[in-house]
C-alpha cells in the first residue's frame, strides 16, 4: 500500500521544491524590474532612446547561448526574454499596466498552455 502513495509523495515534495525556485524566480524578475526602472530613469535624463536594437540583440543572443549551452530549449528562452524586453521597454516609457483584472486572464492563459502540451505540431 506505501509504494502506491510513494509516487504522489515524490511528486508533493518535487512541487514544493518547484515552488520554492518559483519564488527565487519571481524576486529575482523583481530586482529585474527595479533595475529596469532605473535604465529608465537614466535613458530619460541623458535622451537616449528606449529601444536599442542592438541590446535586444544581444540579450537575445545570451539568452539563446546559455540555452544551448546548458541543454534548455533557445526557443523557450527567446520567448521568455522577448517578454521580458517588451516589459522592459514599457517600464522604461512610464506606460501604467493595461486596463482590468489580470486575474481574468489565467483560466485563458491555462487552457492555452494546455492545448499547446498536447499539441505535436509546435
Amino acid at each position: 500500500m506505501s509504494d502506491r502513495n510513494e509516487p504522489h509523495d515524490s511528486l508533493d515534495g518535487l512541487r514544493r521544491e518547484l515552488d520554492s525556485v518559483d519564488r527565487i524566480l519571481l524576486n529575482s524578475l523583481m530586482l529585474r524590474r527595479d533595475c529596469v526602472r532605473r535604465i529608465g530613469l537614466v535613458k530619460h535624463d541623458t535622451n537616449t532612446p528606449v529601444m536599442q536594437p542592438d541590446r535586444v540583440r544581444a540579450v537575445l543572443g545570451r539568452a539563446t547561448d546559455f540555452a544551448l549551452d546548458s541543454g534548455m530549449s533557445p526557443y523557450m528562452l527567446q520567448d521568455v526574454y522577448a517578454a521580458l524586453i517588451a516589459e522592459a521597454c514599457r517600464e522604461e516609457d512610464g506606460l501604467g499596466l493595461p486596463k482590468g483584472d489580470p486575474r481574468d486572464r489565467i483560466e485563458v492563459l491555462a487552457e492555452e498552455i494546455e492545448n499547446r502540451a498536447h499539441t505535436t505540431d509546435r
